[in-house]
């Protein structure tokens, strides 16, 4: 078989369903060969799918034209795995590259002919996102049909029982208004969804069938239908055949969106045996100073990452950090040994987010973390930032301590915001 010119392969390692489409740029046609798997690390069988799918249609990795990826929001692992090898492809092959929203390619599937509803209705797209809050978005179904969707507001991050915020006024949905102005709402574990959206006064859950009645802020009932989706590769590969190529970018790539940012969780000072409080430790020597980051410290803030975190962040990611124009990386070093400690915050309209601090063991409690953070705020008032955020655990008493200490108030709480169903403490500080 000869082989097949300006072939497209998509990409999808952040969702539950782990999945590769192979075909050609042309709306409408279906895919020639598909790969998905929803089993527990199917993200390590992404390229078996990709030299699967290409066997199947007779073709090389020569023969792709482009690559398409989606860029979340998703699984914080999954998402880095899909982007990099889809940036892989892209620079070994010297191919076109496209990173699509998930959110949009949720809603192009949900919309698709035989999937969800009519042209003129509204899909609402939406993504666990963990501890009882969901990455959505709602989108209006194209006319004439197809699988681009119109988005009706930017995303959002919201519990799931205040979705039915998303839906636009019925007029938006003409077709369905006669039926009762219904929505799809399309996205994993969606009975979990009508569950917490049923849990409102204004909304009410069927108890045969998942779907739900919801009274929206501007007093119109809607019928939400509730879709779990297959695998996204093949809405990823129909939607990338309706983006010009002049809008294709590689850079994407680069760009993922998680589901949220990650979570912050400082070291917990233990009491001994006996309730006693443990012994104030020494202070800080004197040579102790903070520095911004450099491009050699990256393997030393790796270091400090894996022993404070149980999901840290590779080198790849804290170089990325490091580049980044909102980014502020910080280390705290004492002449010219290894940084005992680092911090890292991003920067985005007029305000910051405290994303990680960690310190080496045994200087944990001596003053590292509280100079980092004092010197961070320094820096982020100097460069006219309004106000900084972060969250800690509940149960965190001596790093909330240091946080009160230096200027910041609480001003929330997630509940079983941690793995093991910890609440988090929302704190900020106005600079």
């Amino acid at each position: 078989m000869p082989p097949l010119p300006d072939l497209i392969i998509a990409l999808d390692s952040g969702s539950p369903v782990v999945s590769v489409a192979l075909g050609r740029l042309v709306p409408g046609e279906p895919p020639l060969a598909v790969r998905a798997a929803a089993v527990a690390h199917s993200s390590r069988q992404l390229l078996a799918f990709i030299d699967q799918v290409l066997a199947e249609a007779g073709a090389l990795p020569a023969d792709l034209g482009g690559v398409v990826a989606l860029r979340g929001p998703g699984s914080f692992t999954g998402l880095r795995i899909g982007l990099a090898t889809a940036l892989g492809l892209q620079q070994a092959l010297g191919i076109r590259a496209l990173a699509l929203p998930t959110l949009a390619v949720l809603a192009a599937a949900g919309a698709a002919p035989g999937a969800g509803p009519v042209p003129g209705a509204v899909v609402i797209a939406a993504v666990d996102a963990l501890r009882g809050d969901w990455s959505a978005q709602a989108f209006l179904t194209a006319r004439p049909p197809t699988m681009t969707p119109q988005p009706l507001g930017d995303p959002a991050l919201l519990p799931g029982s205040e979705i039915a915020r998303l839906l636009p006024p019925a007029p938006a949905a003409a077709s369905h208004a006669a039926q009762g102005a219904e929505a799809v709402v399309t996205g994993w574990g969606v009975e979990r969804l009508a569950a917490a959206c049923s849990s409102s006064p204004s909304a009410t859950l069927a108890s045969a069938v998942p779907s739900a009645s919801v009274l929206t802020p501007g007093g119109e009932r809607w019928h939400l239908q509730w879709q779990e989706p297959e695998a996204l590769a093949p809405a990823a590969l129909s939607l990338a055949a309706e983006v010009p190529l002049a809008s294709w970018d590689e850079a994407g790539l680069t760009v993922p969106l998680y589901a949220r940012p990650p979570a912050i969780t400082l070291p917990r000072r233990r009491t001994p045996p006996g309730g006693a409080s443990p012994a104030r430790p020494p202070a800080p020597a004197p040579s102790l100073a903070v520095r911004p980051a450099i491009a050699g410290d990256l393997g030393r803030i790796a270091e400090l990452e894996a022993g404070s975190f149980s999901d840290p962040w590779p080198e790849s990611v804290l170089a990325a950090e490091l580049a980044h124009p909102g980014s502020v990386l910080l280390v705290a070093c004492r002449g010219s040994e290894p940084p005992l400690g680092y911090a890292c915050w991003r920067v985005g309209g007029g305000e910051a987010e405290l994303l990680r601090i960690g310190v080496e063991r045994p200087e944990r409690g001596r003053g590292v973390g509280g100079a980092l953070v004092a010197a961070g705020l320094g820096r982020l008032r100097a460069a006219a930032v309004g106000s900084c955020h972060l969250e800690v655990r509940a149960d965190n008493q001596s790093a909330q301590a240091v946080y009160r200490r230096l200027g910041f108030s609480p001003s929330g709480r997630r509940r079983a915001y941690y793995r093991d169903g910890t609440d988090a403490l929302l704190y900020r500080i106005e600079l």
